[in-house]
């Protein structure tokens, strides 16, 4: 161990940077001794060097006494998590004060956990485990979504540059040049939306990785807690009781997960209709199992907009031939812009599927009808075109009908639009049912 003025320094080979704040020597000791073997071990005495601590080194993890002469604990914790810079980092309270009310406070101030002293050499490991683990998944998670927003800022502003320089050659044009400015225009959006799709697969695998390792780590971990909550009786963790916290982190890693497999086979979709790729659209798709499987996925975003939401699913609907990941994209696009356009939750949005024996031959149709803002005439005749959105600052891209439209098309499908502004909007898809010969489909 090295001493410098009011800090003492235990340089380890680690990335993991500790910083152990107590008055009594002994304490401290004891403490560095547990953890000195694995992680970079910052040591202060009041609080007024921890900050400082803090402040140069940015540990990654801070274990911290209550109860210490001139500046206490909470004082200390209020201050660090005061900084932009020091926020996010976990803190721990050691401490012999173990009123329930002494818990409370710390968690509200921005603490973590709590362990109470005497303290117990495998407890203070696994804890420190498991937050640095926690703030490990989470920076990931942070940096990764920082990189993809300012990619899609940076896109963004391209094709707002993109758009307005096309618009201006429209503009300028005589009309029998129109058809020839769109396919430009449609090519350059395939090469942009292949670029967007190949910047997006690298956060992508990077989140899938690292819930991948936060997985198989709390599997491993989660029976340890149980054990000990078992024997110990259980306690609360931010606020809520260990087994809610469980289960919580349970589905949050299961949640983050699947959503990352969805954005890879969206981007894996996207790069197939850029480059008018007709493959992979021989699958038999059952088109209730698509639907349920999209609002599956939308099931959050549906609680968040409305406590209003139907379905009525025809039973013993045929097949469709096509692809089903593409028809899933198609409902989840539908169905969202009309859970987005809902004024308050006591607006619905409505499901339904049916057969349609009326053309040449049979159709399923799906019909998805919002109680929302309804769409304006003027807009009606653009709301499929790329780029256009009414979305304004919400966050609308303009792509989503035209990439539903495109899906469909190459479905050989349609998609029609019933509206009227202030009384709701009906979206109505029919796709052909393909005859089946022998088992199979023609």
């Amino acid at each position: 161990m090295d001493s410098t003025k009011g800090a003492i320094k235990i340089d380890q080979d680690q990335t993991a940077k500790i910083l152990i704040v107590d008055d009594v020597p002994g304490n401290i000791l004891v403490l560095a001794e547990i953890l000195y073997a694995k992680y970079e071990i910052l040591i202060a005495t009041n609080g007024v060097e921890a900050l400082e601590i803090t402040a140069i080194e940015q540990p990654d993890l801070i274990l911290l006494d209550i109860i210490m002469p001139g500046m206490d604990g909470y004082e200390v914790c209020s201050k660090i998590k005061e900084e932009p810079t020091s926020r996010d980092i976990p803190i721990i309270f050691v401490t012999a004060k173990n009123a329930p009310w002494d818990e409370s406070k710390g968690l509200e101030i921005g603490a973590v956990d709590f362990l109470s002293k005497p303290i117990r050499p495998q407890i203070v490991k696994a804890r420190v485990k498991t937050h640095l683990e926690l703030k490990r998944q989470k920076d990931e998670l942070k940096n990764s979504a920082q990189r993809l927003e300012q990619m899609v800022f940076d896109r963004t502003m391209e094709l707002q540059a993109t758009i307005k320089l096309l618009s201006n050659e429209v503009e300028e044009r005589r009309l029998a040049e129109e058809t020839a400015v769109r396919n430009a225009r449609l090519a350059s959006l395939g090469t942009l939306a292949a670029g967007v799709a190949h910047e997006i697969n690298s956060p992508n695998n990077a989140i899938g990785f690292a819930v991948a390792t936060l997985t198989r780590l709390w599997h491993g971990f989660a029976p340890h807690i149980n054990e000990y909550r078992q024997q110990n009786g259980d306690m609360d963790i931010c606020g809520i009781s260990m087994e809610e916290a469980i289960e919580t982190i349970s589905t949050l890693v299961l949640e983050v997960g699947n959503n990352s497999k969805r954005i890879a086979a969206i981007v894996t979709n996207l790069k197939q209709m850029t480059k008018g790729d007709m493959e992979n659209l021989e699958q038999k798709v059952d088109i209730n199992r698509a639907l349920t499987s999209a609002v599956g996925i939308l099931d959050n975003i549906i609680k968040k907009h409305t406590d209003h939401f139907k379905m009525d699913l025809k039973d013993n609907l045929q097949p469709v031939k096509g692809n089903v990941q593409q028809l899933e994209q198609v409902f989840i696009n539908i169905i969202q812009n009309g859970l987005e356009s809902l004024p308050n939750r006591d607006k619905s949005v409505s499901i339904s599927t049916k057969i349609d024996n009326s053309k040449d031959r049979p159709n399923i149709v799906v019909i998805v009808h919002d109680e929302g803002v309804g769409i304006k005439n003027s807009s009606m005749d653009m709301i499929t075109k790329p780029f256009y959105t009414t979305k304004g600052d919400d966050g609308g891209t303009g792509l989503g009908l035209s990439i539903s439209k495109t899906i469909l098309n190459n479905h050989q499908g349609e998609m029609n639009f019933q509206s009227l502004p202030g009384s709701g909007t009906k979206v109505i898809i029919r796709l052909p049912i393909e005859k089946l010969v022998g088992g199979s489909m023609l």
